[in-house]
């Protein structure tokens, strides 16, 4: 998953140089999703390595095309602030996810479906990743970048 997520950070973010960054940023959601989903049920390990691709390039074509993005979009001389408030974001979102995770495993263990757990968690992931690009129909992208 790591090495696909270095693999898939350069050409992304070239490639949303050409069409716009939101477009790319929804493929890097629903290939994300479509990776949780194949993660999510396949019953072997060795089964779950293409949705692990799948996820690694979702993230690093995300990760790469939302701080251009952000450079895009926010004021030059605040762009270190803005920058900071962003790396936040994503360095909270383990723990964000474990909370939710935790709390969705333990209630399908308390319903009484302890094989579910694991599925569940995956199921927050999903969801997740539609969520960041419900929220995302709404920034508007700048007609220019700077060059």
């Amino acid at each position: 998953m790591a090495v696909t997520t270095i693999g898939a950070t350069l050409p992304s973010a070239r490639v949303s140089d050409r069409i716009g960054r939101k477009p790319v940023m929804y493929v890097a959601c629903a290939a994300g999703a479509v990776g949780m989903a194949v993660i999510a049920i396949a019953p072997t390990p060795l089964l779950c390595l293409p949705g692990a691709v799948l996820v690694g390039a979702g993230a690093g074509t995300f990760l790469a095309v939302d701080w251009a993005l952000i450079t895009d979009l926010v004021p030059k001389v605040s762009a270190g602030r803005y920058m900071g408030i962003s790396n936040v974001a994503t360095a909270t979102n383990g723990l964000v996810a474990g909370i939710l995770g935790g709390i969705l495993v333990d209630l399908c263990y308390a319903l009484g479906y302890p094989g579910a757990r694991p599925r569940a968690a995956y199921l927050i992931a999903i969801v997740s990743f539609g969520l960041g690009a419900l929220l995302l129909r709404h920034v508007v992208e700048p007609r220019e970048r700077a060059a």
